[in-house]
């Protein structure tokens, strides 16, 4: 998934990222 997300936003904004980052820690976490 984290692969996928960074090859398809290689240029993604800083709040973005930060944005799917959490999602991605909230997935991991459960």
């Amino acid at each position: 998934m984290n692969l996928t997300i960074s090859g398809h936003h290689l240029d993604v904004t800083p709040a973005l990222r930060t944005y799917v980052t959490s999602k991605l820690d909230r997935i991991t976490r459960h």
